[in-house]
């Protein structure tokens, strides 16, 4: 049974320098869609076709959220078992606090 697991977080910084350090995270990953600077959506074959889709709002000048949605499909009963425990939610947020403190860190504050 797949289910969606959806986060948010807000970075302290533009959208455009959002948009460019999502790359990072897709390192061996497939794109399956792209809407430049608002969405992306993409598979890593070792995740067993979930589909992860990062968009990206302007909050202000300065601050962009992120929200990421990833649909998930546990395939065994051990991967049924720890989805059920919060396994995929904890490494959603754990994947978002990454990319905030990685694109805060390589940016400089735009204040």
């Amino acid at each position: 049974m797949s289910h969606r697991v959806e986060k948010k977080i807000e970075v302290e910084r533009p959208l455009r320098a959002v948009w460019d350090g999502l790359p990072a995270f897709l390192a061996g990953a497939e794109v399956v869609d792209r809407r430049d600077g608002e969405l992306l959506s993409w598979r890593r074959a070792e995740e067993d076709g979930d589909t992860w889709t990062a968009s990206l709002i302007a909050l202000s000048p300065k601050r962009t959220r992120v929200d990421l949605a990833v649909d998930h499909d546990p395939a065994s009963l051990v991967e049924r078992a720890t989805d059920a425990l919060g396994a995929v939610d904890r490494r959603v947020e754990s994947d978002l606090a990454r990319l905030k403190a990685e694109i805060e860190a390589a940016t400089p504050h735009p204040g």
